[in-house]
């Protein structure tokens, strides 16, 4: 007999679609809002719900539904053929059920199974799931079996299937690196490698704090400050005969450097100069002889010319108006400072003297002055002046110093040296320069120069 079909399973379908859904005479859909079967008649637009719950809950209240089936109304009748299966309440008893077998897969109604061998597997072919022998799931039962070789070359992974078939993968150690096989199946891989084993290094007897430096195609050991270039590490002599205009060079292999001095010999030395002196002439003559080597001064005849220690100089007592006379004869000057209000006084005598309009030295320097005190120092002349100290200058404006361009511009300029002349100075803080070395101005602070950007 046929297998009874064990659950049937309808489309679920909202209320809303299937009220707006046309289905054929006989069509059944299940109602996922009412929770009810909807049955399409022989009316195409007709779409009757079958038993709901407010159905349900009616029958109970208007029948008063006990729970007996037969108490039900609108039950459908059950055909002679089935009835006569039933007991006397009605019921199909589990006893009188028949007998179906199910006990084999082979007995199910989609299975189609011929004389299945280990190791396939079920596989649909499109109406029936038959036994079928799937390709990478044979003989996939397999036991692993290590045996070891020597260390040096490693050791053999023996994979051994069901069918006795032996696959054998090769683990292979190398210089430095060891495997092994232990009691317990574990595959052990150690290394002995050491910077020494390397082809491209060269290690002796390293030690503490030493550092590895490449040299002519090794890796050395060394210790770091000897990693580096040394003064000692450099040699220089100078060559035995000169030559041409001198030079200096250097060999890389044993950092030496070789001086070769310029060959002078075309060349006048100042010991093969000698000077002789003749006897005044005329306005005096230096002359050279280019086969002796020798210079020789005449100096002037001067005996027609006065000399300073000819003059005298005489002061007469002040009177009339101040004047300076020359005597010819004697050559003596005669100063008379005068006595008239017009003249500059007895500046000497006179501890606090004034002038009448400007002082014009007539480019000439005054010197030995103590204190000038003034509101404004200009410098009406074309140039640039220029203020010049043995010693310090020291300018004291309690209100600070202001240093203006005017109205062309210009710019208030530090005085400028190398790194060089920089570090020979006596610097104190706050002292400031402009570095023309590396074109920073600078500033001295904490003992150090710091640049100003």
């Amino acid at each position: 007999m046929s297998i009874p079909q064990r659950s049937l399973r309808l489309e679920r379908r909202s209320a809303k679609s299937l009220n707006v859904l046309s289905g054929a005479s006989g069509e059944l859909f299940y109602d996922v809002a009412n929770g009810t079967l909807r049955l399409y008649t022989n009316n195409a637009g007709e779409r009757v719900i079958m038993a709901t719950r407010d159905w349900v809950t009616d029958q109970i209240s208007t029948t008063g539904f006990n729970g007996d089936y037969n108490s039900l109304t609108n039950i459908p009748v059950f055909p002679t053929e089935v009835s006569s299966f039933t007991n006397d309440a009605g019921y199909i008893t589990v006893d009188e059920v028949p007998d179906v077998d199910i006990t084999t897969i082979g007995n199910i109604g989609d299975v189609d199974t011929n004389t299945p061998v280990n190791g396939q597997l079920l596989q649909y072919d499109g109406t029936n799931w038959v036994n079928s022998t799937v390709e990478g799931f044979t003989d996939t039962d397999t036991t692993y079996v290590l045996s070891g070789d020597a260390a040096e070359t490693g050791i053999d992974l023996n994979l051994t299937n069901i069918d006795g078939n032996v696959d054998s993968v090769n683990v292979r150690a190398g210089a430095g690196v060891a495997i092994a096989v232990t009691s317990f199946n574990e595959i052990t891989i150690s290394s002995s490698v050491t910077v020494d084993d390397l082809t491209d290094t060269s290690i002796t007897t390293p030690s503490d704090g030493q550092t590895l430096i490449y040299s002519s195609g090794s890796w050395l050991n060394a210790d770091p400050a000897a990693s580096g270039v040394a003064l000692t590490d450099f040699s220089v002599t100078t060559a035995a005969t000169a030559s041409g205009a001198g030079s200096l060079t250097y060999d890389d292999t044993g950092g030496e450097f070789t001086f070769t001095q310029p060959d002078l010999t075309n060349y006048v030395e100042l010991s093969d100069f000698t000077i002789s002196t003749q006897p005044a002439l005329g306005s005096g003559s230096l002359q050279y002889d280019n086969a002796t080597g020798t210079f020789t001064f005449r100096p002037p005849n001067l005996s027609s010319y006065t000399e300073l220690t000819d003059f005298s100089v005489t002061t007469e007592a002040p009177s009339g108006t101040a004047s300076l006379s020359y005597n010819n004869a004697s050559g003596v000057f005669t100063f008379n400072p005068g006595t008239g209000g017009g003249g500059g006084g007895d500046v000497v005598s006179d501890l606090t003297p004034e002038l009448g309009g400007d002082l014009d030295a007539l480019g000439n320097d005054i010197v030995n002055v103590g204190t000038i005190t003034a509101s404004t120092y200009a410098n009406a002349s074309i140039g640039a002046p220029t203020i010049t100290s043995a010693s310090t200058i020291t300018l004291t404006a309690p209100d600070g110093l202001i240093v203006t361009g005017g109205a062309t511009g210009g710019a208030f300029r530090l005085p400028s040296f190398t790194t060089t002349g920089r570090n020979a100075l006596t610097a104190t803080n706050g002292d400031m320069i402009y570095n023309s070395t590396t074109n920073k101005a600078q500033v001295r602070e904490n003992g150090a120069w710091v640049n100003l950007i």
